[in-house]
């Protein structure tokens, strides 16, 4: 009888073949995993600074002062409804549009006393943040006779502010306000 001595290294090459071929897929797969985790936290800072570039834009509109204008945009280009202001990579202002990698444009538009501001910040025509806002310029002061009548002041919400008392303490409040009621 022949006798056929099989070789172990055969079947150590072939087992060490299986086990090299297992961690090559799954360092493929965890290689795509954290390229897709990169890609995720850059488009996440992308969105945030949109967020905060348009909403510093929405604070200055429904602050005080003419609606308007680009006060606190030292580089924005006027347009026909609005005005554009453009950024670099590293979100700093900048004057030239063709440097710009993102681009923030507020439009305009009125109804009555209602002047509404539609503010979009996009990166290469893809919009990334977009908010709309609105500020009521408050009731047009009424003629009487020949001078004007003098307003009351008065605080955001539509009520008069009124000199403060002092309390039993003899401190006084913060501010008053009480609402007109008509």
């Amino acid at each position: 009888m022949i006798e056929i001595k099989s070789s172990k290294t055969k079947l150590f090459l072939i087992e060490l073949i299986v086990v090299i071929f297992f961690f090559a897929i799954s360092s493929v797969v965890c290689v795509n995993l954290f390229a897709n985790a990169r890609l995720m936290s850059l488009n996440s800072t992308e969105t945030t600074n949109a967020m905060l570039r348009a909403q510093a834009a929405a604070e200055m509109f429904r602050g005080g002062g003419d609606p308007r204008s680009a006060a606190g945009f030292n580089t924005a280009s006027a347009n026909a409804n609005g005005y554009t202001v453009y950024y670099d990579r590293s979100w700093a202002q900048i004057q030239d549009e063709g440097l710009s990698a993102y681009q923030m444009d507020v439009a305009f538009s009125e109804e009555a006393r209602l002047i509404k501001a539609s503010i979009t910040v996009q990166k290469g025509g893809a919009e990334l943040f977009h908010i709309d806002t609105a500020r009521y310029l408050g009731p047009r002061p009424q003629i009487v006779g020949a001078a004007s009548c003098r307003l009351r002041p008065q605080n955001r919400r539509g009520g008069v502010l009124r000199p403060a008392t002092p309390n039993r303490r003899g401190r006084r409040p913060r501010r008053h306000v009480t609402p007109i009621i008509r």
